[in-house]
């Protein structure tokens, strides 16, 4: 498109593109609104000791769950004031950095909205860790070590019972394999449900045709009797037939060699009837249309059974899985603490392993840089927000004004025309005003 054409689409479209923009900043806008600045406070800390395992074992330290569960304990509902209890001790641990900055340092950071709540936890966090480093880290002797070894071992102990008794190992694994179950579960008991409908409408209607057809009809003549003797003999033998094919694969009891029995003997007493003398004729017999409604209303009823047999148990199975489910929670967080108890206790033996002749890694920890939020927020940046919604917002308005034009199908100027139609254009007449 030449830059003539562009400015003609900017004039004519020039109210779609005012609504892009306006449309992009507000976007803008709400993600600023949605995104409260983040502060970052930082401190630097001098760790005396053996070079490198000082540093080490301190980070090991400062990242231990003991250490910042008291800083998150202190300070969790001002740093993360939106997330549940329970969540704000991994929040802390993904927005805290400690990061080794040479032989004999390490630096921390920590992201929140409220700078001076970090900075007091990073306070909190250092204090912790040399209470710590004192308690533990500055044991000495083969007697401490014996002792850390000792509770490592309780520690390690105790989850292998804890997931023996509750019968948990990978609880992320477990929901999943749940989940899929009770999908498919959910998808047979739907069908389940369906074909107990269908079979209760059918049973229904069976029911009311069997309320409006007579068990007997009347016959009119010999002839007659002589025709519904000769086809209720050869019904006969096809239910006996039945039967016999029946019994091959159900038990006597099973509800299906019940109901052909039950027809079996129907058709019998028909044919005894029929067989006796003329005297002791009675003028009506067995209507064949409500027998074979009858026959037909008990398979249903043996089939809606059945039927609603399964759809219990496929409920039984999702009740189940729920039960299951609704334990993972407790299950979860009683093993994350074990696994955390775990983890520390490891930690330790780690540190004082390092050592040697009973020497520790860590000797003291001093504070170079107290920690300190700096004034400006690391992010979000209004002004680069809105200046990339506005600049997001005229490409976009562009686009559109473009894209107008080329849909358009009016007739802008005599080139136009002559473009599209292949016709010359003679004169044109000036719009006035």
């Amino acid at each position: 498109m030449s830059a003539r054409a562009m400015v003609q689409a900017v004039f004519r479209h020039k109210a779609k593109m005012l609504t892009v923009v306006a449309a992009a900043l507000g976007c803008g806008g709400a993600w600023v609104a949605t995104h409260p600045p983040v502060y970052r406070a930082r401190a630097t800390l001098m760790v005396e000791g053996r070079g490198d395992q000082a540093s080490e074992a301190a980070i090991a330290l400062l990242r231990s769950g003991d250490v910042q569960n008291a800083a998150v304990a202190r300070l969790g509902s001002h740093l993360f004031p939106g997330q549940a209890p329970r969540d704000r001790a991994e929040a802390f641990a993904r927005s805290l950095e400690v990061v080794s900055a040479g032989p004999g340092l390490v630096t921390l950071s920590l992201d929140a909205r409220d700078g001076r709540a970090a900075a007091e936890a990073l306070s909190v966090l250092i204090e912790r860790a040399r209470t710590r480093n004192d308690e533990v880290f500055s044991a000495t002797g083969d007697t401490s070590r014996h002792a850390l070894e000792e509770q490592a071992a309780a520690a390690h102990g105790k989850l292998a019972t804890y997931r023996s008794t509750a019968g948990v190992f990978d609880l992320k694994a477990e929901r999943g394999a749940l989940l899929a179950h009770r999908s498919d579960l959910e998808g047979q008991e739907t069908t389940a449900e369906a074909a107990v409908a269908a079979l209760t409408d059918k049973l229904a209607t069976l029911r009311r045709q069997l309320a409006e057809t007579p068990a007997t009809i009347q016959l009119d003549s010999e002839s007659e009797r002589s025709h519904v003797l000769e086809e209720a003999r050869s019904k006969l033998f096809e239910v006996q037939t039945k039967e016999q094919e029946l019994l091959g694969k159900y038990l006597p009891s099973s509800p299906f060699v019940q109901s052909v029995r039950e027809e079996k003997e129907q058709i019998e007493r028909m044919i005894a009837h029929y067989d006796a003398p003329v005297e002791s004729r009675v003028e009506n017999g067995a209507n064949p249309i409500y027998q074979t409604l009858q026959r037909e209303r008990l398979q249903s009823e043996s089939e809606l059974a059945s039927a609603g047999a399964k759809a219990k148990a496929i409920t039984g199975q999702i009740d189940e899985i729920d039960r299951r489910l609704s334990s993972f929670a407790a299950n979860e967080k009683d093993l994350a603490l074990l696994q955390q108890s775990v983890a520390d206790v490891d930690a330790k033996l780690a540190a004082s392993r390092a050592g040697t002749s009973g020497r520790t890694p860590v000797t003291g920890i001093a504070v170079i840089e107290a920690p300190q939020a700096g004034a400006r927020p690391v992010g979000p940046r209004p002004p680069v927000i809105w200046g990339l919604s506005f600049a997001g917002g005229i490409a976009a308005a562009l686009a559109v004004a473009a894209l107008a034009q080329r849909l358009s199908t009016r007739f802008a100027t005599p080139a136009d025309i002559e473009g599209r139609l292949g016709l010359p254009v003679l004169t044109s007449i000036p719009r006035e005003g």
